[in-house]
């Protein structure tokens, strides 16, 4: 990715800077939709889902006995968050690397379910499982314009 020289016709490479863990978190922070990966069956499998952050770990909800509830019970997962503008060839991405598992404990989830800043999924249908991604490894890298 670069950004365009207008007055030599050339493109000119952006400068990409790592994110420190706590402009990880602020990112994260201002989106409601990311993306989580996953091994289903060996083969890497990779689902959007609407999300909030909360204490230090990423929330989603899903259907329950689906595929996405059924993996995320005690896996490693990733989560990935971006965002670009492809007029200045800039943007930004976060990765999140940890354990997904159930939401079970009966006063989290009351808590959860009253939070006005809860997960709202937008496809429908019930979504009644929360999952929980306690990350291992946060990184993310930033590309601004040349």
């Amino acid at each position: 990715m670069g950004a365009d020289d207008t007055t030599s016709g050339t493109t000119v490479p952006g400068r990409l800077e790592e994110l420190s863990p706590a402009d990880c978190w602020k990112l994260l922070e201002g989106r409601a939709a990311g993306r989580v990966a996953y091994c289903n069956a060996g083969e890497p499998t990779v689902l959007p889902v609407n999300y909030t952050v909360r204490t230090g770990s990423i929330v989603f909800r899903t259907r329950a006995r689906g595929r996405l509830a059924d993996a995320m019970n005690d896996l490693t997962a990733a989560f990935e968050v971006d965002d670009v503008d492809e007029h200045l060839h800039a943007g930004w991405s976060v990765l999140l690397v940890g354990l997904a598992s159930w939401v079970t404990d009966t006063e989290e989830l009351s808590d959860l379910w009253w939070d006005q800043h809860q997960p709202e999924p937008w496809a429908a249908g019930e979504r009644n499982v929360f999952v929980r991604i306690v990350p291992t490894k946060i990184t993310g890298r930033r590309l601004l314009p040349g």
